[in-house]
């Protein structure tokens, strides 16, 4: 099945992040900065308002092209990500409470390129916003407990300034089985599994170039 492709390409991107991803290395000696962490959230917000925007006209796209049942699940989507992203303002707001760090809108080159890739390739094929869809689940689950026990205990940000990353962990474990569940019941024609492939691809391209982006804040 499609969804198992996906899943273990998922997988291994994941393992290739806790083994060389320098951004999770630098967490580990303690050197991500707060202002670091600042950009991270401030692009999660930016990441998040724009993706649900998207995610819109995958739904309507759908629609048009008479793909309803993947329309009423991107509309049920649309309905459980809205507002989150308020938890990174909050979260913005909380760390610059705690270190005085002035958070400025500094918008990564790598995010603002997923996030034009995605209009793109579902105002094409809205079938392929699931393979992204299921990307950003998934990895937030394989990684996030890492990405913030980590710059609680060896960078001195506290759990609490990253609840956009916390809750979407504690959301995300049960979606990650349905977006799966979906994916094979949605696209079971073999000719869109490519569309599906190549949008993970993608994915996983862009948030590797904005790791490297945040990383290089803190030099």
């Amino acid at each position: 099945m499609i969804s198992d492709t996906l899943k273990v390409e998922i997988e291994s991107f994941a393992s290739g992040l806790h083994k060389s991803n320098r951004l999770l290395a630098q967490a580990r000696e303690g050197e991500v900065t707060p202002r670091a962490v600042g950009a991270y959230l401030s692009n999660m917000e930016f990441l998040i308002r724009e993706a649900l925007k998207v995610l819109g006209r995958a739904q309507e796209r759908a629609n048009e092209l008479g793909h309803h049942e993947l329309a009423a699940y991107y509309r049920r989507k649309i309905g459980e990500e809205k507002g989150h992203d308020g938890w990174a303002r909050n979260d913005m707001a909380a760390l610059n409470r705690l270190f005085g760090t002035e958070t400025r809108e500094e918008l990564s080159p790598a995010i603002r390129g997923m996030l034009s890739y995605l209009r793109e390739a579902t105002d094409q094929d809205p079938v392929q916003y699931l393979a992204y869809l299921l990307f950003t689940e998934y990895l937030t689950v394989l990684i996030g407990p890492e990405w913030v026990r980590l710059l609680e205990e060896r960078c001195g940000v506290p759990q609490s300034t990253m609840t956009v990353v916390s809750n979407h962990v504690e959301l995300d474990k049960e979606h990650v089985d349905e977006c799966l569940r979906e994916i094979d019941e949605l696209v079971p024609d073999e000719r869109f599994h490519g569309g599906l492939k190549r949008t993970l691809g993608e994915s996983m391209r862009f948030f590797d170039a904005f790791c490297g982006e945040i990383s290089r804040t803190i030099n």
